[in-house]
Formats: structure tokens, C-alpha cells, sequence
């Protein structure tokens, strides 16, 4: 007779607190739902009570509408080739530093580099090309993207849209896509503190008097001055981009979050802000890394810039407690991104239940 697989109760008592923690913020999102645990969970449930039990987690309907496009493992060989959508302000920067150092750091296969000079891939520019006919500085760093992906290098990230992803030739098929999503409104509140940490000239008139003061975070968020509000949205609808060669026009807003939603479900990765540690775990299994070496990782680099910036995160900014009364002036302007984001977990909640399997 065969030897009988062995269940590894710790690992889907993992899965089960994974589950058990996004149901708990669906359930805040949709305010006054009522939410049944699916059978997956209930499944895991038991197969955690019950390490030597058979069958497998698989079972139920899945209402979630998932068109993730990954490249195809091959077994011994690490993904070839991986492109980040960076949203601002959803430990991008965090995920992008990992990834630099987990791919190879020399030859094609190495992560693409920044900086002025023949000797960088591609330039320094991180704004965003929002809309028209693109500036210098933007169109060299598209030019110089589809110039060195693939054939210079294999890993790129950049704070546009999915419009431009597509337009510089990213192959969902053949690329590894990878996305992080955080809850809106401690998204907005992270961006708004690191603007003012950098000076941004855009908060100007909307600065607070003192640390109580929340006032221009309140009218910030009311008068959208550089429209950011529902900017995860916007990103994954290809809604806010320049005129890139071979890209559609900007979509009307009424369609913004269906466009997200169909986007985000193509994106093989989704990181979660608010689950790393289980996104890191997902995304050494797309990758073919060891989960062990990513974590590992991760813990070097929280720890090197907790000690050396004294900030628990790379690029994360100190803030203030913010009251209940700001936090839901930032949730009332950022509807579709609230709406994107119960989607996103719930994607998240789907792929994490069939992961292991």
C-alpha cells in the first residue's frame, strides 16, 4: 500500500487565522452583514481537529470571479521575469527592496536598476503619467523600460498604472505580476503624513496646526486637489495614465471599479499590507523561491531599517492616532477604493484557501 500523506496541523491552523482574520475586515467593511464562514473554512476547521483525516480543501462553490494569470512552474527554476504595479503607499517599496535581493543580482535575470547615466536601465523618474501626451522625463523612462525589460534585466516596478504595464510589453503569461492593496483609509492617512514628511508642495493650505489638528487632512481628502482619492482604483482600471502607444483611452468613471476588479483577478500575486507574512509565504510559491528564504528575508530587512530610520517598515512614516470622525471623511471619499479592496480580499481569502493544495 501507498504511504499516507501526512497533515501538517500548523499549517492550516495557518490558513484557518488567515481566513478567520480577512472575514473579520469584510465583515467591518460591509457594516451590518452578517457573514457565514465558507465551507473551505469550516472544512480546515476540521481537517485541523483532525491532522490524519483525508480529503482535501477544495470542496464548495467559489462565487469569486478569479482569472489570476500566472507563468507556468517549472520544477528546480525560479520565475524568470516579474513586474510590480506600485500603488503608492502599499509597502511597495517594502516588496520591491525584497525582490531586488531575492533575484539574481547579476546577468539578465537581475532586478532593473534607477539612476542618471548609460550605466542604469532605466531613469529615476517615480511620478506618476496620469493623463495627455507624456513629458520628456516619461517618455524616456518608457522608452528605456521597454528597451531594457527582458532584454537587460528581469525585474521592474513603477508607480503607473496598469495601462502602461501592458504598453511596455509585460506578458501576464510569461511575467510574474504582483500588486499590493491596503486598507483605503490607512492608505490615504500614510500617503497624506508622508507628503508631509517630504514637503510635498501639494499640501500646501492643507497642512495641520499642530499634532490634534486633522483638519487639512479632513479638506484634503474633501477637495482632492491632485486627485487621489479611490487611487487604487484608478491604478488597476488603467485610469489614470498618458497617452501610451497601443493604450485605450481613459475609461469613463462609472466603469472604473468593474475595470479594477477584472484587472486586479488577472494579477497573479496580490499582496495584502495587512497579511505580509502570508502574501510572502504565496509569493515564494509563485516564484519558486523557498517560503523560508523570503521570510527570512523580510525579517533582515524590518529589522535593518527598524534599527538604522527607527520606523517598523521600509518607507513607513510615523502618524498620529487619527479620530473615527477623519477616518470616515477618508472612507466616504474613497468608495470605489473600499469596494476594490472587500474584492481583494476576498480574491485574497480564495487563492489562500486553494494555495496549499
Amino acid at each position: 500500500m501507498g504511504r499516507a500523506r501526512t497533515r501538517q496541523p500548523g499549517r492550516y491552523l495557518l490558513r484557518i487565522f488567515t481566513c478567520i482574520g480577512l472575514l473579520l475586515i469584510v465583515g467591518t467593511l460591509r457594516q451590518g452583514t452578517v457573514l457565514e464562514l465558507p465551507n473551505q473554512v469550516r472544512d480546515l476547521i476540521a481537517q485541523a481537529g483532525s491532522p490524519g483525516s483525508g480529503g482535501d480543501a477544495t470542496g464548495g462553490s467559489h462565487s469569486i470571479s478569479d482569472a489570476q494569470q500566472c507563468p507556468v512552474r517549472v520544477p528546480g527554476y525560479a520565475v524568470g521575469s516579474i513586474a510590480l504595479i506600485h500603488i503608492p503607499k502599499t509597502a511597495g517599496t517594502y516588496l520591491h527592496t525584497a525582490l531586488r535581493s531575492l533575484m539574481p543580482q547579476t546577468g539578465v535575470g537581475r532586478w532593473c536598476t534607477w539612476g542618471n547615466g548609460p550605466e542604469f536601465d532605466m531613469p529615476p523618474v517615480f511620478s506618476t503619467c496620469a493623463v495627455g501626451n507624456p513629458g520628456p522625463d516619461h517618455q524616456q523612462l518608457f522608452e528605456a523600460t521597454k528597451r531594457s525589460f527582458l532584454t537587460n534585466c528581469s525585474g521592474f516596478t513603477s508607480h503607473q498604472d496598469v495601462a502602461y504595464f501592458d504598453a511596455v510589453g509585460v506578458d501576464y503569461s510569461r511575467t510574474l505580476t504582483i500588486t499590493a492593496l491596503r486598507h483605503p483609509v490607512e492608505r490615504v492617512i500614510s500617503a497624506y503624513y508622508y507628503s508631509l514628511r517630504v514637503d510635498a508642495p501639494f499640501l500646501a493650505g492643507y497642512k495641520p496646526a499642530n499634532e490634534t489638528d486633522f483638519s487639512g487632512l479632513v479638506r484634503f481628502v474633501d477637495d482632492n486637489p491632485i486627485d487621489s482619492n479611490n487611487l487604487m482604483t484608478q491604478v488597476m482600471a488603467g485610469a489614470r495614465h498618458c497617452n501610451w502607444p497601443g493604450t485605450p483611452p481613459l475609461p469613463p468613471e462609472d466603469q472604473h471599479l468593474a475595470l479594477a476588479k477584472q484587472n486586479l483577478a488577472r494579477i497573479c500575486v496580490i499582496v495584502l499590507s495587512e497579511f505580509m507574512d502570508e502574501s510572502l509565504v504565496r509569493l515564494a510559491k509563485a516564484a519558486n523561491w523557498g517560503s523560508r528564504r523570503v521570510l527570512r528575508l523580510a525579517a533582515e530587512l524590518e529589522a535593518h531599517y527598524t534599527t538604522a530610520m527607527n520606523q517598523t517598515l521600509v518607507n513607513s512614516t510615523p502618524k498620529p492616532k487619527i479620530p473615527l470622525e477623519v477616518r470616515q471623511a477618508i472612507e466616504r471619499n474613497n468608495q470605489l477604493d473600499m469596494q476594490l479592496y472587500e474584492f481583494g480580499l476576498q480574491l485574497f481569502m480564495h487563492r489562500s484557501l486553494l494555495s496549499y493544495t
